[in-house]
């Protein structure tokens, strides 16, 4: 340890003895504590979608393992397929982030304003 500090507790904190005490762990806890919490509940909407969306993939999966006429299964494979393009790529379309509202291009003239 550096001259007039005190040993680290073990995970990086120091005891009251040295400038770091057990308060700035617990403020870091708890920073971190809140940081998880705002970051399962902004992924909440993803991860019950994808459970659905796996759901219903499986169910799907199911009829599909259910019929053994190949007119059948081809037809409903390909409806599979349509269905699987349409929604799958809903939640990519919600993660895209939207342009920026003022726009402006290195070639034009400034706009007035």
């Amino acid at each position: 340890p550096a001259a007039g500090l005190a040993p680290p507790r073990p995970g990086g904190c120091r005891d009251s003895a040295g400038d770091i005490g057990s308060n700035f762990c617990d403020l870091a806890a708890g920073d971190v504590s809140g940081f998880s919490k705002a970051t399962s509940d902004a992924f909440e909407g993803r991860i019950r979608w994808e459970d659905s969306f796996k759901t219903n993939v499986r169910h799907l999966m199911q009829d599909f393992e259910l019929s053994d006429d190949p007119g059948c299964r081809l037809n409903h494979l390909s409806r599979l397929h349509q269905w699987f393009c349409h929604e799958g790529k809903k939640q990519v379309r919600k993660e895209v982030t939207a342009p920026n509202y003022l726009t402006f291009s290195p070639s034009e003239p400034p706009r007035p304003g």
